[in-house]
């Protein structure tokens, strides 16, 4: 889940929500996959991005936008393999027509 600041041009990913969510559901998820982990992995590295678009003092911008970027990346791929591991257990998670 992502949140707007009051600085409209920082978008902030709301990890405590997420963080409540998961826990909610980590009991359906089977253990013998690496999802949960993964989830979690999830919530760090968005942590991480809001931590580095907190402080824009303590990096250079361009150290900001590498670090945000390839975390950015990271987050993608783990979503998508999170949907992908989701589908094998629970069905499509999209509408069918």
């Amino acid at each position: 889940m992502i949140q707007r600041s009051s600085n409209a041009t920082l978008l902030r990913y709301d990890t405590s929500t997420f963080e409540a969510i998961l826990a909610d559901v980590s009991d359906l998820l089977p253990s013998q996959t690496n999802l949960l982990e993964k989830l979690s992995e999830l919530v760090s590295t968005a942590n991480l991005i809001n931590i580095v678009q907190d402080s824009p003092n303590s990096l250079s911008y361009n150290d900001r936008s590498l670090i945000v970027g390839d975390r950015g990346n990271l987050i993608l791929r783990l979503c998508v393999e999170c949907e992908e591991q989701l589908t094998e257990i629970f069905g499509s998670l999209h509408e069918q027509s």
